[in-house]
């Protein structure tokens, strides 16, 4: 769908199916931050916080792209 779309409905797609690739992400590693093993807890929590605040971005260029 991505391949077969061009320009700005390109973009719309990818964005959509990059904030909900995050959206997965911050699941998986939210499950994680509850590990016995403390450098998995601390990715797990960098990772959450870092893909929150790409999906904001993402977000936010998505309302620009109709």
């Amino acid at each position: 769908r991505l391949r077969a779309a061009t320009d700005r409905a390109a973009d719309g797609i990818f964005l959509d199916l990059m904030i909900e690739h995050h959206r997965s992400g911050v699941s998986m590693a939210s499950a994680a931050i509850t590990s016995d093993i403390g450098a998995v807890r601390r990715l797990a929590s960098t990772m959450v916080e870092s893909q929150r605040v790409e999906i904001d971005a993402m977000e936010d260029l998505r309302q620009r792209v109709p």
